[in-house]
């Protein structure tokens, strides 16, 4: 049971889970064996799926606390929350020098970035660095209160991200469907909010 629980808990297990999927892309920067659009797929969606999950974490431990089964699947999101947002952020990155490599000339990116499109997306990605910087131990004592603050411009970052989505026009079915998501998490996020606030206020 020991082992059992050690594995579960183990941060490298983790990070060697969220980096796997990375694998094939940085084979393929290499001998660039698969097609350029579906790597962007693949690397786009991947950091949407995990920027998403990392904002609908806070909801998720709101539910999961009104169950006995649900507190240490809690304490065990709510530790490791940063991790997915720098997963977010490596499949962002890895996203951005695969377009940067197939694209070469820089007069064309930078006409590019001034679109409707690509500027969301480097918007999202702009927004997304300062995000990964801070996400360790060293900033949060560093920052203090305004660190909560600072990743609060994770928001921001979706909304660019699925603005650069939808204006691509690209499998907009599985877009919708992410944002669906995100809206459904706040919302229970809000509700749960409403709730304390009103018992706080009754007494």
């Amino acid at each position: 049971m020991a082992a059992v629980n050690y594995v579960i808990n183990s941060r490298y297990l983790l990070w060697f889970l969220l980096a796997f999927p990375s694998i094939p892309f940085l084979i393929d920067f290499i001998t660039e064996d698969k097609y350029y659009s579906e790597m962007m797929y693949e690397t786009g969606v991947l950091s949407t799926q995990l920027l998403v999950f990392t904002l609908s974490i806070t909801p998720m431990t709101h539910v999961l606390k009104r169950w006995s089964f649900g507190k240490h699947l809690r304490k065990w999101l709510l530790q490791r929350r940063r991790y997915f947002g720098v997963a977010s952020f490596a499949y962002a990155f890895i996203h951005l020098v695969l377009y940067i490599r197939e694209t070469e000339e820089f007069i064309e990116i930078y006409e590019e970035a001034l679109s409707i499109t690509l500027g969301f997306g480097w918007i999202a990605f702009l927004i997304f660095i300062p995000l990964a910087v801070t996400s360790n131990n060293y900033f949060m004592k560093l920052m203090g209160k305004q660190w909560k603050q600072l990743q609060r411009l994770a928001y921001f970052a979706a909304i660019a991200t699925f603005v650069h989505w939808i204006t691509l026009g690209i499998f907009l079915a599985l877009c919708y469907q992410w944002i669906a998501l995100l809206v459904v998490a706040k919302v229970v996020h809000f509700g749960f909010y409403l709730s304390r606030r009103q018992r706080s206020l009754a007494y």
